[in-house]
């Protein structure tokens, strides 16, 4: 990705309180405002919850954020690929459980994965205070995004084949 390309952040999955996926939309704005890397929040799934839905996206049009973050809604699932191959980091929000398969995919495309579920600890190895935030906090989850992508190109590439690696593996 040259200097021009924004860097592409994904949520995958409903768009329901208990995904937070306003946490990430608040880390956006986080970002927005304290970040010199151009980059764009693509958010892909059915609105389970149609007030919470709307008012996400009230959230992002009053904070001015329509340009950095992408409602998709529910896109059909043989159109996942694309935006799992276009992403640079998967972000999942969920508390911990449950391994969301939306970071496994994720994985599974070679793309990285910041997420709040500690489930992830072991897959993440070595890597693993760097990619897993505290549940909710949009600065500390803000932050982890600064630090991956002040890395050098080829430290991602290595991160992204050891989680590949790891994943096959699991």
């Amino acid at each position: 990705h040259g200097f021009e390309e924004p860097l592409r952040f994904l949520y995958a999955g409903k768009i329901t309180p208990i995904k937070n996926p306003h946490i990430l939309v608040d880390a956006a704005r986080i970002l927005k405002n304290s970040w010199s890397r151009k980059f764009v929040v693509d958010i892909v799934g059915p609105p389970t919850t149609p007030d919470y839905d709307a008012k996400l996206r009230a959230y992002i049009a009053q904070k001015n954020l329509s340009d950095v973050v992408v409602m998709h809604g529910r896109v059909p699932y043989s159109e996942m690929p694309t935006f799992y191959a276009r992403a640079d980091v998967v972000v999942n929000m969920c508390p911990t459980g449950g391994m969301d398969k939306t970071v496994l995919e994720g994985l599974a495309s070679r793309t990285l994965a910041i997420v709040a579920n500690t489930a992830f600890r072991e897959l993440f190895g070595e890597y693993a205070d760097e990619l897993i935030y505290p549940y909710q906090n949009a600065e500390e989850l803000a932050k982890k995004i600064k630090v991956l992508f002040s890395k050098s190109d080829e430290e991602l590439v290595r991160m992204r084949e050891f989680l590949h690696e790891r994943m096959v593996a699991h």
